[in-house]
Parts: C-alpha cells; structure tokens; sequence
C-alpha cells in the first residue's frame, strides 16, 4: 500500500508538471460539496493498465474525493472490512457497480461506463441519498433564524441527488468532466427523479415516484439513450 501511494503522488506531480490547464479535484469535501464542484474538475484513473475495470474506474473516483462513505464503500469494493453498514454490487462483465451506505440516512452511489464510437471511454457516477449540515460556511437558509448559541444543537440535513460524466481519450488516464447539459442537452434537477444507470444495456432511465392504489410505484419519465458519445432525450 505505501507503494502505491508513492507512485501515485509521483504520478500526480507528473500531470501537475506537465500540463497546468488541469483542474484537479479537491480533497475532504462534504458529498453535497463534491457535486457542487465536480462539474468542472479532472480525475484520472489511478492504474496502469490497458482496459481497467469499473472497480478500478470506482476506486480511483473513491480516492479522488476521500469522502468517509465512498472510503467505506470502497473498502467494500476492495474486499476489506469495514465499520459501516451497507451493501455493494459489483458487475466487471457488465461494468457496474452499485453501493449503499446505511447511516440515519440511506445513500447511494452507482457507477456505469460506456465504450465510445471514438474508442474512449464515458464514466457515469450518481449519487443519491443525504447528509448532515458539516461546516458553517456556507448555512441552510433554514438556519438563518436560528438565536446565537443555538446553532450548536441545530442539524439539518441536506439532499443530495446529482448525475455526472467523465470522458477518458482512447490511451489515456486523465478523465474531462462532462455534464448532464452537455451530454444531454438539456438539464435536470435529478432531486425530482430516481435516477438508475444501466446495469445491461446502455440506457439511463428517469423515473418519478407516483401514488398508485395507496402505494408510491416509479413510473419512467425519460431514457437517455446512448448513442456512441452522447444521450438522447426520450421523454416516457
């Protein structure tokens, strides 16, 4: 393991060295932080291997934002134990991957990828779940009335449901963030949808929670289907 962490800071003072127009993501962010800012920040892949696979592809997202749920579930992916309580599915044939974190909250985190007609590779990540209020830089507008002293014992919690691509170039490990709008064409508030990645097949699908007979059932709102480097929009 410390040999890994030394070739990896290696690498990272290479990438720095080389090109300084990267924007390389930031360590320690809260989740609802991380997609705040992942719209525009670089990851790479954290291996050396010819065709690595979503457990790699996961691992290197896992390390690039050291979050303590996804360093749980990548203790998961990796085998290790763990003191969370959860679950993960892991799909190499299918590349997929799947993990939830049980807490006062239940999140998750699925990862998909597809091989672009351009040789490249697409990585999608969703996050679905939430969390607590974790620093007072930046409060809830709830929390704005709150009488001093107080704010101490106040915790609010904060949704978190965001969709995200990255494009890694045929031969490279550098990973270009893409986002909905811009592999879309339009944009989503992902709050409003269950969001599923495909597990078979290369379709995302959209669905909305509707009262049925007494009972909440998810009915389809949009596709997004793949179509070799971006997604059409097919509303349901």
């Amino acid at each position: 393991m410390k040999k890994f962490f030394v070739l990896f800071a290696i690498a990272v003072s290479c990438l720095c060295a080389g090109a300084q127009d990267y924007n390389v993501a930031d360590y320690t962010l809260c989740m609802r932080k991380i997609i705040k800012v992942w719209h525009n920040q670089n990851l790479y892949t954290n291996f050396r291997m010819e065709k690595p696979t979503i457990k790699e592809y996961f691992i290197s997202f896992a390390e690039t934002y050291p979050e303590h749920m996804l360093f749980d579930m990548m203790n998961w992916v990796l085998g290790y134990p763990t003191e969370g309580s959860g679950k993960v599915d892991v799909d190499i044939a299918n590349g997929y991957i799947a993990a939830e974190f049980y807490t006062e909250f239940s999140n998750r985190v699925e990862m998909c990828y597809w091989r672009c007609d351009d040789g490249g590779v697409l990585v999608g990540v969703n996050i679905n779940g939430a969390e607590y209020f974790c620093d007072d830089d930046d409060p809830p507008a709830t929390a704005i009335d709150i009488p001093d002293g107080e704010y101490d014992d106040y915790e609010p919690d904060y949704s978190i449901a965001d969709l995200m691509f990255f494009k890694i170039a045929k031969g490279e490990v550098m990973w270009w963030p893409k986002t909905p709008k811009q592999m879309c064409g339009r944009d989503f508030n992902f709050g409003e949808y269950i969001v599923h990645l495909p597990r078979q097949g290369k379709d995302i699908t959209l669905s909305r929670e509707v009262l049925k007979d007494e009972e909440f059932v998810e009915v389809p709102a949009y596709v997004l289907r793949f179509n070799g480097s971006s997604f059409d929009v097919i509303a349901k």
